[in-house]
C-alpha cells in the first residue's frame, strides 16, 4: 500500500510515521499547497490512501480533487470551530479519527455536516515512552510546569493568578505568543514577578523531554480540550499533573485521566498541591510511578500508532 501523509509535524505524528513507514511505502506531502498543487502530488505518486490531520484547513484541497484514493483524516477540538470547515466535502471522507468518546457528539453538534463521513473511529493519542522516559531519581522540590499558547482557552491567568500565593515555588511558564496580541500585552504585565521564569520560544518537541526533567508538578488551567498532549508527555516522564475539569458539559476529561488529578477551581487546584506537598519521597515517588503506568496502559504511542495503522489500512479492505 502507498500512502500519503499531510501535516506531519503535528502531536503523535513521529510514531505514527515509523509504525506506517515499517510496513507500507510512505509519502510526506509538505505544505504550503493548494488544490492544483496537492492533484499533481497525488497523480504522480498514485498512492492509495491520502491521511491529513484536520489543522489549518488542509482538509478542504483534500476533498476537493479528484477522489482517486481512500481519505483518512484526524479531527481535533478546536478545529470543530474553524470558519474553513464550510468548505470541506465531508462526503469524500473515508474514516474520520477522533481522539475520544466524547468528541462525536461536540462534533456533531457544532458540525452537524460531519455525519455524512463514511465511518468514524476514536483512537487516543500516544507518548513515545521512550522519549518521555520515567525518572526515577528525579527530585521533589517546588516547581510548578505549564504549557501552552497564549490563548483564552488556555486560560493563562489563572495559574499566573496562583503564583501569588506559592511565593516559595516557581512557574515555568512556557506559554507561546500568539495572534492573540492583547491577550499576551496582558500577560507580559502580570508576570513580573520573581517566581515566574517566562519560557517565550516555542520549544523543540525532542527537547521538551529536559524541560519535564525541570518540574515537578505539572497544571493545565484550559477551559477545554480534547486531549492535552503536554500532559500527556509529563505524566510519561513521572510529573505528577493536575488537570483542570473542563466546564463545558460535553466535554469530560475524567475519560482521559484519573479522577484525582482533577480540579474545579484554583482554591481546589492549591489545596492539591499542598496535599502532594504533605506526602513522603516515598509516597510521591509511588505517585509518580503511577502516572508512568496510567500513560504505559492509556496512551502508548506504539499501541495508539499501531491502532491508526490498522484503521488506516481497513479503508480499502
Amino acid at each position: 500500500m502507498k500512502i500519503g501523509i499531510i501535516a506531519a509535524g503535528w502531536a503523535f505524528m513521529s510514531e505514527l510515521l515509523a509504525e506506517l513507514k515499517k510496513h507500507h511505502e510512505v509519502l510526506v506531502f509538505k505544505s504550503p499547497f493548494n488544490r492544483a498543487i496537492l492533484e499533481k502530488y497525488v497523480k504522480k505518486s498514485k498512492i492509495d490512501v491520502l491521511y491529513c490531520e484536520f489543522c489549518s484547513g488542509y482538509a478542504i484541497p483534500v476533498t476537493q480533487i479528484s477522489k482517486r484514493f481512500k481519505i483518512v483524516v484526524r479531527l481535533h477540538r478546536g478545529e470543530v470551530h474553524g470558519g474553513w470547515m464550510k468548505k470541506v466535502d465531508f462526503s469524500k471522507i473515508d474514516l474520520l479519527v477522533l481522539v475520544n468518546k466524547f468528541m462525536k457528539g461536540y462534533a456533531f453538534k457544532y458540525q452537524p455536516r460531519l455525519k455524512q463521513v463514511k465511518a468514524i473511529k476514536v483512537i487516543k493519542l500516544g507518548v513515545d515512552t521512550e522519549k518521555f522516559e520515567y525518572n526515577p531519581g528525579r527530585g521533589y522540590g517546588k516547581r510548578i510546569g505549564w504549557v501552552g499558547w497564549i490563548k483564552d482557552v488556555k486560560q493563562p491567568f489563572m495559574i499566573i493568578d496562583l503564583m501569588h500565593q506559592l511565593p516559595d515555588w516557581q512557574l515555568r511558564f512556557l506559554a507561546v505568543p500568539s495572534v492573540y496580541k492583547s491577550l499576551t500585552k496582558q500577560v507580559v504585565q502580570r508576570v513580573k514577578q520573581r517566581n515566574i521564569i517566562w519560557l517565550k520560544e516555542k520549544i523543540p518537541h525532542g527537547k521538551m523531554p529536559g524541560y519535564y526533567r525541570k518540574i515537578d508538578i505539572m497544571v493545565n488551567t484550559s477551559v477545554i480540550e480534547s486531549q492535552c498532549v503536554s500532559v500527556l508527555e509529563a505524566m510519561s516522564s513521572g510529573v505528577y499533573s493536575l488537570i483542570r475539569r473542563w466546564p463545558h458539559p460535553e466535554c469530560k476529561p475524567e475519560e482521559i485521566y484519573p479522577q484525582e488529578n482533577l480540579f474545579d477551581d484554583m482554591t481546589e487546584c492549591k489545596r492539591k498541591i499542598w496535599a502532594w506537598v504533605k506526602l513522603s519521597v516515598k509516597e510521591k515517588r509511588s505517585k509518580s510511578w503511577q502516572a508512568r503506568q496510567f500513560i504505559q496502559k492509556h496512551h502508548n504511542g506504539k499501541i495508539q500508532a499501531r491502532k491508526m495503522r490498522k484503521a488506516i489500512e481497513g479503508v480499502i479492505k
